[in-house]
């Protein structure tokens, strides 16, 4: 059957696009750096013995599991394949068909968009599960296994690299309609073929897409067209870099599971055409999301729990194992900490909701039976200057901030033993497609550690940081007292109390905590009114590729970092030329000292931000969750953020 006609139209992105980004941090008291008594104190990591109360938080759902049978299970083909796989652990057994694994998150579960970027309401975790993407990274093996055939099953390059073709796998239908959906879409039961890849992929980078509160965080540097080849209705789709200028990563992006998620080409159109601009982000109905994916929407009460279900008419044979997930809603960390050993929840750990290290510790004490498995992440936590609003719209009060932040103390408070300091590249670890350490084109940490600000012993820093405040204002004169903004939970609210701290103590500024939901926080940075607030330095990316990271700072694109409009001309004038100078050399050597130019630049004269560290993230899984595999350093294409289908539970 014909499906009805769209009009594709080119929506091409006309940026060079930006940087993802995320962060985890929290752990002990400092003790090299006392915080004034008129602030409040970091919050220390808790040692979360469980109590009767705690065992049964309010935020918590009873996972709705289903028993699994005792009979031998018909394992389809998908799923007997993969106990072939190189790297299936034959401690893991056979895998079992039915049950729930609840999750937690530490941000509000709600309805959220499946075109604003990356970082939908909570982490996208869930609608990765509703959609697939052209292409995929295995969740067993990572970057080291290269990119591999999802939707598509095969592809060409041109010769000139700015061309890539996609042949479509045939047969695969979007979700059908359930009990659950009380909505009147189109788009249930529709094959998915070019049409629908390219009225996607056409929608990223357009004004609505900006619109919708699309980030910068995938998008292919000066954007991409998609045509169909062999028409809407067949499964040839074709994308051409709109730049003229190869972008290797591409693939790396598609293969990305929040915004590169196919839709239905017709939902997409009447979702656009019905819906208020960002009414989706927390629509009453929870089960407008439509896909292909291995799970469908079922249930949500906004702020507390969302729920998926196994769609039984997945493409791939067998696969999912599970009947059902759960994402629950628990700021709290001891409260989650608690849920997590008494077996409430099955796993924890993404982003900012990782496991204290403190609670791994005593985890390892006292519940030996439960799993963590560490993951280097790929952003550095900060706290960020707003350069257009006095103090900080001069650079020499930025300098003196980031020169008295003791990131040694910093460190030792966080209990992160084995962190390296790194100023703002991928961390060593990350392996290439050829399983190779990659070298991410920028300074060693042994140069960091020579820089103004990273230097040990702080004593010299701390001394230039005051005669260039004296300088300003005067000996003993200072101004404020300020405001660090902040998401409402010990994450992000330690980073400022202990930048409180700091710049307390060595340069007389006095800081106040100011807290907000994440939602009222997104806001209140946009308008750039703050002068501190907790944010992250430009490292993590979905591919090595450090373009990615830099383009955010260029003010001249579409999409740009916020609140940088007080940088001085001269410094915001080079640091363009040289990103637009890395984008077009494509020699590895020559782009090497072009990005250490750029870091240079951004770390010691740019300033946008005093960072702290990389992060270490947690995950913890109970002894009955199988199949769920950690790889280090690849939180984004492994577990971090989702339930893949190849997860079971044998309890």
């Amino acid at each position: 059957m014909l499906r009805k006609a769209l009009h594709l139209r080119t929506l091409v992105a006309v940026l060079l696009g930006a940087v993802m980004v995320s962060a985890v941090a929290c752990g002990e008291d400092p003790t090299a750096t006392p915080v004034p008594t008129n602030t409040p104190q970091p919050t220390a990591t808790p040692e979360p013995t469980p109590t009767e109360a705690m065992m049964e938080p309010t935020a918590m759902m009873e996972p709705t599991e289903a028993p699994v049978a005792d009979t031998q299970t018909n394992l389809g083909l998908s799923a007997q394949a993969i106990m072939d796989h190189p790297n299936f652990k034959a401690e893991w057994g056979e895998p079992q068909y039915g049950g729930t694994i609840a999750m937690r998150t530490n941000v509000p579960v709600r309805t959220g968009s499946p075109y604003r970027g990356s970082g939908n309401s909570h982490y996208v975790g869930n609608q990765m599960t509703f959609r697939d993407t052209l292409v995929m990274v295995d969740p067993w093996i990572g970057w080291s296994g290269g990119i591999q055939g999802n939707v598509a099953e095969s592809w060409e390059v041109s010769d000139d690299q700015l061309t890539y073709t996609f042949h479509l796998r045939q047969g695969i239908k979007f979700h059908e309609k359930t009990d659950n959906h009380q909505v009147d879409m189109p788009g249930f039961g529709q094959e998915l073929v070019c049409e629908d890849v390219a009225f996607h992929m056409n929608f990223i980078g357009s004004d609505r897409y900006w619109d919708e509160g699309g980030s910068l965080s995938s998008l292919v540097p000066g954007g991409t067209t998609w045509t169909c080849p062999d028409g809407p209705e067949g499964y040839t789709a074709q994308a051409v870099l709109d730049s003229g200028i190869p972008f290797p990563g591409i693939l790396n992006l598609l293969s990305i599971p929040g915004v590169y998620g196919i839709t239905n080409a017709e939902w997409l159109a009447w979702s656009l055409e019905t819906l208020d601009v960002q009414a989706i982000r927390t629509y009453p109905e929870y089960t407008i999301h439509l896909g292909t994916g291995p799970f469908m929407p079922s249930d949500l009460t906004p702020e507390v729990v969302a729920q998926g279900v196994r769609n039984p008419n997945y493409w791939k044979e067998g696969l999912p194992f599970l009947d059902v997930f759960e994402y629950h809603t628990i700021a709290d960390p001891a409260t989650a900490f608690a849920s997590f050993s008494t077996g409430k929840i099955d796993l924890m750990g993404h982003g900012s909701g990782s496991p204290y290290p403190a609670q791994v510790e005593q985890a390892n004490r006292d519940f030996p039976e439960l799993g963590f498995a560490p993951n280097h992440y790929f952003g550095g936590r900060a706290v960020g200057f707003n350069t257009e609003k006095p103090p900080f719209d001069d650079v020499r009060v930025r300098r003196a901030v980031n020169l008295v932040m003791d990131r040694e103390a910093w460190k030792e408070f966080q209990n992160i033993p084995g962190t390296d300091l790194y100023a703002g590249y991928v961390p060593a670890g990350f392996f290439n497609a050829e399983g190779r350490a990659f070298d991410p084109m920028g300074h060693s940490v042994e140069e960091i550690l020579q820089w103004d600000g990273w230097r040990q012993p702080k004593d010299d820093d701390i001394a230039l940081a005051v005669s260039l405040m004296d300088e300003i204002y005067g000996p003993g004169e200072r101004p404020g007292p300020f405001q660090c903004l902040s998401r409402a939970d010990d994450t992000s609210t330690n980073a400022c109390l202990f930048m409180g701290g700091n710049i307390q103590e060595h340069l007389g500024l006095e800081l106040s905590l100011d807290t907000y939901d994440p939602a009222t926080l997104s806001s209140q940075l946009n308008a750039c009114q703050h002068t501190f607030a907790v944010t992250v330095m430009p490292g993590w990316e979905g591919t090595p590729d450090p373009y990615l990271r830099y383009r955010t700072y260029h003010s001249e694109l579409r999409g740009a970092r916020s609140c940088m409009g007080g940088v001085e001309p001269d410094v915001q004038s080079r640091l363009n030329n040289l990103v637009n100078e890395f984008l077009v050399e494509l020699d590895y050597t020559a782009r090497t000292e072009i990005s250490k130019e750029i870091e240079s630049i951004m770390y010691n004269e740019y300033i946008p931000a005093a960072p702290m560290e990389w992060q270490v993230l947690f995950t913890g899984y109970q002894p009955w969750v199988k199949g769920f595999d950690i790889l280090p350093d690849q939180s984004v294409h492994t577990s971090h953020l989702k339930i893949h289908q190849r997860t079971w539970v044998a309890r």
